[in-house]
C-alpha cells in the first residue's frame, strides 16, 4: 500500500519549494502560463448502440463526416490541435481514418462491437484505447449498461487489443459498484491494462433523474482512495487515474503530485487548472461546447464553429472564472489549493451546484490530505 506521509507541519510554499526547486512567485508564475496551442475536440455524434444511464454526451445520430472532416483539415490549417470523439465508432466504421487525418492516437469505445475492427483503428495510427468498463463481472457493469451481455464481448476486445494498443480501462463509480472496485482492479492487471481510468458518476446528462443512492458521498469517496492506495503498485500495471470529474485531483499526474509525492517534475504548461472553455473546446456540428462532457445539455452551448474562422465564443461565464470567484468550499478562504487548482473540472462543480464558481461534491485533494493526517 502507498503511504501518505502528513504534510500539516510544512506550509504550501515551503512544499512547493521542496517539491518543485522553485520560488513560490516562480512556481506560480510558470503555472499561470497558456498553452498557446488552443485544442478542438471534434465530438463525431454518429450515434451509439447503448444509452447508458451514465452517458454525458448528446446522442442524436447523423452526423456528417464530409462536413467533419472539412472541419478537421480547417482546424489544422488554423493552428489548432485536433482530437476526436466519437459517440462510437463501431456504430460508423468510417470515422475511423479520421484518426489519421486528425493525426489522434486515442480511441474510446464501449468495447462491445470493437474487436473486429481492431485492424483498421491501429491502421489510422491509434496506439491507445479508450474501453469502457464499469465493474468486474456481467452484473455489475450491467447496472450502468442494462447490458449484462456485453461483459464477455468487452473482456475478448481488451484480451486482443492489449501487446497492440495501451489499453485504458474507463470506469465510472457510483455507489453501487463501490464494493466491487479491488475485484475490478484486479480484473484489470489480470487483462493486462496499462491504466485504469476511475471517473465520478455525475448529475447531469443521462443521469439527472437518478436517484440519491446512486451518488458517491464524500464517505464513499474517501473509501474508493483507500482501495486504490491498497491496490496501487509502482512496479505493476495497471496505473491508476481519477479523471477530471472527480474534482480537483493532481494526485495521478500533474502540480498536485509534486505537493504529494516530492517528485521532480517539469513544469507543464496549462495544467493549472482543467483547460475546457480556455484553451480547450468540443465542437459538435456548429456548436462549441468547454468539454466533450458537456454536450448533453445545451444550455452549456458556449459558441459557434466556423471552418473560416474556427472558434467563436458567444458567452463567457466558464472563462471567467479563476480563484478570486469560486463559492463554497472552493473558495479561496477554506482551500489553500484554490490558487492552484482553481477549483479543478467546472463540469462536476456544476453537476452538483450548477453554478459556475460553485464547488464539486467532494475533493480528491482533501481526501488525501485527510488520509495524510489518520
Amino acid at each position: 500500500m502507498q503511504r501518505l506521509v502528513s504534510l500539516r507541519a510544512r506550509s504550501l510554499d515551503g512544499r512547493i519549494r521542496e517539491a518543485t526547486g522553485l520560488d513560490p512567485a516562480e512556481f506560480y508564475a510558470a503555472l499561470n502560463r497558456r498553452s498557446p496551442r488552443p485544442v478542438v475536440v471534434f465530438d463525431i455524434d454518429v450515434g451509439c448502440d447503448r444509452r447508458c444511464i451514465h452517458c454525458l454526451a448528446r446522442v442524436k445520430g447523423g452526423a456528417d463526416l464530409d462536413a467533419v472532416r472539412t472541419s478537421i483539415v480547417s482546424a489544422r490549417r488554423l493552428g489548432y490541435g485536433t482530437f476526436l470523439y466519437p459517440t462510437e465508432p463501431a456504430v460508423e466504421a468510417r470515422t475511423i481514418p479520421l484518426y489519421a487525418l486528425a493525426g489522434e492516437d486515442y480511441l474510446i469505445t464501449n468495447g462491445i462491437r470493437t474487436e473486429p475492427l481492431l485492424d483498421q483503428i491501429h491502421a489510422a495510427g491509434v496506439r491507445k484505447l479508450g474501453v469502457s468498463l464499469h465493474g468486474p463481472d456481467p452484473q455489475t457493469h450491467s447496472l450502468l449498461t442494462g447490458h449484462p451481455e456485453d461483459f464477455d464481448r468487452i473482456v475478448s476486445t481488451i484480451e486482443h487489443a492489449t501487446g497492440r494498443f495501451a489499453v485504458q480501462i474507463k470506469t465510472v463509480m457510483h455507489r453501487r459498484n463501490l464494493r466491487q472496485l479491488d475485484r475490478h482492479l484486479h480484473l484489470a492487471r489480470q487483462l493486462g491494462a496499462t491504466e485504469v481510468q476511475l471517473l465520478n458518476l455525475l448529475r447531469t446528462g443521462s443521469a439527472e433523474q437518478l436517484p440519491e443512492s446512486m451518488f458517491l458521498t464524500p464517505d464513499d469517496a474517501m473509501d474508493v482512495v483507500r482501495t486504490v492506495l491498497a491496490f496501487a503498485d509502482h512496479d505493476r500495471p495497471p496505473r491508476i487515474a481519477f479523471g477530471a470529474t472527480w474534482g480537483p485531483n493532481f494526485h495521478s499526474r500533474g502540480v498536485y503530485r509534486w505537493l504529494l509525492g516530492n517528485t521532480r517534475a517539469d513544469l507543464p504548461d496549462g495544467n493549472r487548472w482543467c483547460p475546457a472553455g480556455r484553451t480547450y473546446f468540443t465542437v459538435v456540428g456548429k456548436d462549441v461546447y468547454c468539454c466533450p462532457n458537456w454536450t448533453a445539455a445545451a444550455d452549456l452551448v458556449v459558441g459557434r464553429w466556423s471552418d473560416e474562422r474556427g472558434i467563436h465564443l458567444t458567452e463567457d461565464r466558464w472563462q471567467c472564472v479563476n480563484s478570486e470567484d469560486l463559492v463554497g468550499m472552493c473558495a479561496p478562504d477554506n482551500c489553500e489549493y484554490s490558487r492552484i487548482c482553481q477549483g479543478g473540472c467546472r463540469l462536476s462543480a456544476w453537476a452538483h451546484s450548477r453554478q459556475p464558481n460553485g464547488s464539486p461534491p467532494f475533493c480528491l485533494t482533501r481526501i488525501l490530505d485527510e488520509l495524510r493526517e489518520k
